[in-house]
């Protein structure tokens, strides 16, 4: 069974890193999701009005998205969870297109799945993305996403409404910001919900969903009345609510560490009584 130790040919390793390459400048730039992390805060003329939606698609494809990827460009695939973060990055925004009642942006989405679904089966490690044998539910973590959830489901659910009742004439609509914005905080969700289960690699979607939240937060406490923008108080919190999942996440990296070193501890204490009792003169002969 392949695993994290077995041998891989070099062909599917190159293969990876430069696919993994591709993707990344593709969503990156060709596709603006990196870009719009930047340029969304200065946009003018007629992309004023869309500085919240297109910082907001930057939060999904440019944290969530292209921050798995850049993350496992520079580990070499070393971490499964970066590449199940991708995963669920792309499906959440597949289903905040269809739920929106894009369908046809729904269908370009699921072929991003599938894209980054060949990506995952040249992954140097693909046995452990899909099935993540060495998993422990965090309930701290699992407790923050759960809290977070409950206004992220609220506004996936409002700016749905708001892309499937919208006129086509509404640049918003048109350019399908509402559905961006309903796949944004589903995706910031189930990419803290797979931090819950730190998989291998899990620090990853745990700083990603936090800086997804906070980056949203701070477009809506510099914007507030923008379109897209939840104002001041709940753009605030979700800053707060990314600091506090991030803090947690740290809090939980802290405890396994000690709890290791713990383990090595006592197995050298262990070691290191059988090796004196070996020592000690036979009185039996």
């Amino acid at each position: 069974m392949e695993g994290a130790g077995s041998q891989i040919s070099d062909g599917r390793r190159i293969g990876f890193v430069v696919l993994d390459a591709v993707y990344l400048v593709v969503f990156a730039v060709v596709l603006f999701a990196g870009v719009s992390l930047v340029t969304g805060w200065f946009e003018g003329g007629d992309r004023l009005i869309h500085r919240v939606h297109d910082i907001g698609y930057g939060a999904l494809g440019g944290v969530l998205i292209c921050g798995g990827l850049l993350a496992m460009l520079f580990g070499r695939g070393r971490k499964p969870a970066a590449m199940q973060q991708v995963l669920l990055g792309a499906a959440a925004f597949a289903v905040g297109m269809a739920i929106s009642g894009e369908w046809g942006d729904a269908a370009l989405a699921l072929v991003f799945v599938g894209a980054f679904a060949i990506l995952a089966f040249l992954h140097p490690d693909r046995v452990e993305v899909l099935r993540s044998r060495d998993r422990s539910l965090s309930p701290a973590l699992a407790a923050v996403t759960v809290i977070g959830a409950v206004p992220a489901f609220a506004y996936m659910v409002a700016t749905a409404k708001l892309q499937r009742t919208g006129v086509l004439t509404d640049s918003h609509v048109e350019e399908g910001h509402w559905a961006t914005m309903a796949g944004m905080a589903l995706g910031i969700v189930v990419v803290a919900l797979l931090a819950s289960f730190r998989t291998r690699g899990w620090r990853i979607p745990a700083w990603s969903a936090g800086v997804a939240a906070m980056v949203y937060g701070l477009a809506s406490t510099v914007y507030p009345e923008y379109p897209g923008a939840e104002g001041r108080t709940w753009g605030l919190l979700a800053i707060a609510w990314g600091l506090l999942f991030i803090g947690f996440a740290e809090w939980e990296r802290g405890r396994e560490a000690a709890a290791r070193r713990a383990r090595s501890d006592r197995r050298g204490g262990a070691s290191s009584a059988r090796s004196w009792a070996r020592r000690l003169p036979s009185w039996s002969s």
